[in-house]
């Protein structure tokens, strides 16, 4: 009876197991088919949709538009340098639609004392952008973070004009720390960033209410999804508890700990 018992505790405990492996990839397999399809009705609203990318991606994009852009590389470096070991979380690259030129005519400038020789090109300098002409603003942006969870914001921003042609870079230059500013919702961490969970638990007979109860301690450290393994339990317990109905008797408790493994699945309930 003792074996047959044991074979179907077994038996129970693999299939709430098996159970809860896939109960876990069929909601994170409807979650993302969830975020696929919101993802499609903003795209068609014509809102711009983060494309998700793994880390390495976004260390190899943040080093391809380093690369291309000298002010973005040295603001890169310069944030490496301020805080070892930070890592690359999202890249930007933004561009307006062609812009038309337009505002209030620039002055024009002050003549010269009597006697002095105008300025190469006249009394007005050459006109890098009239009104009419088209144009467009681009900005590259990378987020970074920090080991400690602290978020920096490196850019460049450019200004453009594309008619008449040819294209022509204006204006270009780095974020300015001084004269910007960044707010965001602190980042949370994963639990897979920290696998290692330490449970406290306190059982007892429900049936006896002078006895005492059974504490237990155990470290177990998260695998995927919910499937953790447990190896070091300790226990706290009474070495001899009274028996039903004796008076009870004051007992000193008893320790003891093994290294035993397990397996354990969290199983989420719908209510």
């Amino acid at each position: 009876m003792t074996r047959a018992l044991a074979i179907t505790t077994a038996v129970l405990l693999a299939a709430a197991l098996a159970l809860g492996v896939l109960y876990w990839r069929a909601r994170g397999a409807t979650s993302e088919a969830e975020r696929k399809t919101e993802a499609v009705q903003l795209s068609a609203a014509g809102e711009l949709v983060a494309a998700s990318a793994s880390s390495a991606d976004l260390q190899r994009q943040a080093q391809d538009l380093a690369q291309k852009n000298s002010d973005l590389a040295a603001a890169l470096d310069k944030a490496k340098q301020a805080s070892p070991g930070i890592r690359t979380v999202y890249v930007d690259r933004l561009v307006t639609a062609p812009l038309v030129a337009g505002g209030e005519p620039r002055p024009a400038p002050a003549l010269p004392p009597p006697g002095a020789s105008l300025p190469v090109g006249g009394s007005c300098p050459p006109c890098l952008l009239a009104p009419g002409d088209r144009g467009e603003l681009r900005a590259t942006i990378v987020g970074l973070e920090t080991k400690l969870g602290n978020q920096v914001v490196i850019g460049t921003a450019e200004a453009w004009r594309l008619e008449p042609a040819p294209a022509t870079r204006l204006l270009s230059g780095p974020f300015s720390a001084p004269l910007s500013s960044v707010a965001a919702v602190p980042a949370r961490r994963p639990s897979e960033e920290r696998p290692w969970t330490l449970s406290l638990s306190a059982e007892w007979d429900p049936f006896d209410l002078r006895a005492q109860p059974e504490w237990t301690a155990a470290l177990s450290r998260r695998l995927l999804g919910p499937i953790s393994v447990f190896g070091l339990v300790g226990r706290w317990y009474d070495a001899a508890p009274p028996a039903l109905g004796a008076p009870s008797q004051p007992s000193a408790p008893t320790f003891s700990w093994q290294l035993r493994a397990g397996v354990s699945a969290d199983i989420p309930l719908p209510f």
